[in-house]
């Protein structure tokens, strides 16, 4: 199979498992993570992806980013903040994502 099959099927078993996920955790483990899995990272592997990543610069520890993708360096690439697949988006998720940064 490939990637465009395995991603058609991916898309496929989202929408199928979409009303089940009423939580941010749920999405994370069934929409999240196997995208993750999709795209070649293993979440079994904290070299690869780290969850609960200090996103702070410095001495500034800062918050917290629910996923970071790491490069072949080990320093992160991709943050990733997830939220239940339900939540609309607002200024308040925006201000969120700033702190990041």
């Amino acid at each position: 199979m490939d990637f465009n099959d395995k991603l058609q099927a991916l898309g496929e078993r989202v929408t199928s498992v979409r009303s089940s996920t009423t939580t941010e955790e749920a999405t994370k483990q069934y929409l999240i993570i196997p995208f993750f899995r999709l795209l070649g990272y293993d979440d079994t592997n904290p070299n690869d992806i780290f969850p609960e990543y200090t996103a702070g610069f410095g001495n500034n520890q800062g918050p917290k980013v629910d996923y970071a993708i790491k490069g072949g360096n080990g320093q992160p690439l991709i943050f990733v903040e997830a939220k239940c697949q339900s939540t609309s988006l607002n200024d308040s998720h925006i201000s969120q994502l700033s702190q990041y940064f």
